[in-house]
């Protein structure tokens, strides 16, 4: 196998707007963790989060679609954890609170993964090339 990073994110934990911080999370009765469905690779890190404070999500509300998702968590559902990126626009918007994780569960690589000895075509080609630059951060304009 061979893999190429794509691009590292920055994590936040997403809450309603009036949840402030994260030593909030421990006042809310019957918090719920609004995720993707099961092996999702944010859900797995919030779950983390969640236990290694001692906080008890008895079952996440699981959504497929990120609206939906942003949705639930802007009414005061429950909370989930998503890229800074994902979240910025509804979070300049008040619609949502971000906060920073603890740095080691803040960073998430994602890695492209092909057969070494896979057909590259022209396009994969072109896409490998602009992902490993964009992971150098030497993107080329087009």
């Amino acid at each position: 196998m061979a893999q190429a990073r794509v691009f590292t994110e920055e994590l936040v934990l997403v809450a309603s707007p009036a949840v402030s911080s994260l030593k909030d999370l421990a006042k809310i009765a019957d918090l719920k963790a609004v995720v993707f469905q099961f092996g999702c690779s944010y859900r797995q890190r919030l779950e983390a989060f969640l236990y290694g404070r001692g906080l008890v999500v008895a079952k996440p509300l699981e959504f497929g679609s990120l609206d939906a998702i942003l949705s639930c968590v802007a009414a005061g559902v429950g909370v989930t954890l998503l890229p800074q990126g994902v979240v910025a626009q509804a979070a300049a918007a008040g619609k949502v609170s971000a906060h920073r994780m603890p740095a080691e569960l803040a960073r998430m690589q994602t890695l492209f993964i092909r057969r070494r000895d896979g057909y590259v075509s022209s396009a994969l080609g072109a896409f490998l090339e602009m992902a490993e630059g964009a992971a150098r951060g030497k993107l080329r304009a087009a």
